[in-house]
């Protein structure tokens, strides 16, 4: 039966989606493009989203060749119950590794702009509590929540708005410097900013309307495109690709250039616009991992169960985010996450593909 709660419409979908892409890939995106391809960044970044987009239809439609599956379901329909539990396992581990990264780096990003006295498993611990609260009540309570991020985004940009001042075409120019090659070569790697489109495949039995899905989908890419190139363009006018390259978060060193005549550190007003969006990407991975495991254990509605996993996935999930020895060590494991993602993406085609040989070999066994 299902639960009610994480019932969820086409249209919050966009939102859920737009959580899971934009947190925390765009804090360092900028100086990152900068290495690569210069002040050419934002060519790079539509690129990017035009591929998404590409692979969200390829996605959409392996989805609906397995009637109201997830992925964890799809697995044991292709490849049966053990080997099947294998890859859900896998896939559950993906999510895993990406919610505790995502947990580490709101935390450091936390203690570096704000609370620096704090211990970290102290930070951490409260950080998750909103989280477990979400989780547990529903996908329907998390998109509610998520929600409120799109006022954020319009606060956001009229911030760029109040240093166009300062900005600087000329940091932008010649267009495509950096050469074609390049800039199609940045946009076809592993781009770990647009990932969390490919939660698609954990929260696709609870979407009430299937048939606009893939128009909400898309919606919700193109607005992660739009606020990234917006982002990535503001930021290069505004530093130029030198400067960008020595930056760590360019967004917060951003949020530093402006003086309010009556706002004292409009700086940490900015930086606190942020802390709801990374807490909505930890969220939506935390989720689909918890809501994994629940589906393949078989305990979705059994509520003892569900308690007793949530709090053992919760305290693993604080520990294994303490595993990591600095923001160094961290980003190498945020790099080695784009791959993983497209690792699993490449593994969704994989059972599309596959998805039409097992449903041959049915149709050969009603035949004999």
């Amino acid at each position: 039966m299902m639960n009610k709660s994480n019932e969820i419409s086409a249209n919050q979908v966009f939102i859920f989606i737009v959580s899971g892409q934009i947190g925390f890939g765009i804090l360092s995106m900028a100086s990152t493009l900068a290495e690569d391809v210069g002040h050419d960044g934002w060519i790079a970044v539509i690129l990017a989203g035009i591929i998404t987009a590409l692979l969200i239809c390829l996605m959409v439609a392996t989805l609906k060749r397995f009637n109201n599956l997830s992925m964890i379901e799809i697995n044991n329909v292709i490849f049966g119950k053990y080997i099947g539990t294998f890859f859900s396992v896998l896939a559950i581990a993906y999510l895993t590794y990406t919610t505790v990264l995502s947990l580490r780096n709101f935390n450091d990003v936390i203690r570096m702009s704000a609370l620096r006295l704090t211990p970290p498993l102290v930070l951490t611990s409260f950080i998750i509590i909103p989280i477990i609260y979400l989780s547990w009540y529903g996908l329907k309570y998390i998109c509610r929540y998520a929600s409120a991020q799109v006022v954020l985004f319009i606060l956001v940009v009229l911030y760029y708005l109040l240093l166009i001042k300062y900005f600087r075409f000329t940091f932008l120019q010649p267009i495509g410097a950096s050469g074609l090659k390049k800039i199609v070569e940045v946009s076809f790697s592993p781009f770990t900013s647009f990932i969390g489109y490919e939660l698609l495949t954990f929260i696709y039995p609870y979407i009430k309307d299937k048939k606009t899905l893939l128009r909400s989908t898309l919606y919700a890419n193109t607005f992660t495109m739009v606020f990234y190139v917006i982002t990535i363009v503001i930021l290069t006018g505004f530093f130029g690709e030198v400067m960008l390259k020595q930056l760590l978060y360019p967004v917060f060193s951003l949020a530093r250039a402006y003086r309010a005549p009556i706002f004292e550190r409009l700086d940490l007003f900015f930086i606190s616009l942020w802390f709801p969006m990374m807490l909505s990407t930890v969220l939506v991975y935390y989720f689909c991992a918890y809501n994994s495991l629940k589906r393949l254990f078989n305990i979705e509605n059994n509520k003892p169960k569900s308690k007793i996993l949530i709090w053992s996935f919760t305290i693993m999930v604080i520990l294994l985010s303490r595993l990591p020895k600095d923001m160094i060590q961290l980003r190498s494991l945020f790099d080695q996450l784009g791959y993983i993602s497209t690792g699993y993406v490449g593994y969704v085609f994989i059972c599309y593909l596959l998805s039409f040989i097992k449903r041959r070999e049915k149709n050969n066994e009603k035949a004999t």
